[in-house]
């Protein structure tokens, strides 16, 4: 039996478990965005399961690839530094 979702998603009531993903055709639509969050998310790991001294070079080499990429790739180094800025505001 085949139930509507609120989001427009299907989902089926059958005798066994099952989950058939099909990945986002919109993922790289906004890049910004994407490097934003994946950055973000990158230094918060880092922060949390490293010592602070391969954070901190991490930290850097994120920052300077950044820098890297402004001329060639503008939107990947500004959802970069994006992450950045959102890692340093919400840092405890």
């Amino acid at each position: 039996m085949r139930l509507p979702c609120s989001q427009g998603h299907s989902v089926v009531v059958a005798p066994h478990i099952g989950v058939i993903h099909k990945p986002s055709s919109i993922t790289n639509k906004n890049i910004v965005n994407k490097l934003k969050y994946s950055t973000y998310s990158y230094l918060l790991t880092l922060r949390n399961h490293t010592n602070p001294r391969i954070f901190l070079l991490r930290f850097i080499r994120v920052f300077l690839y950044a820098i890297v990429l402004l001329p060639t790739k503008p939107q990947a180094a500004f959802g970069k530094f994006y992450g950045v800025f959102i890692y340093l505001k919400n840092r405890t």
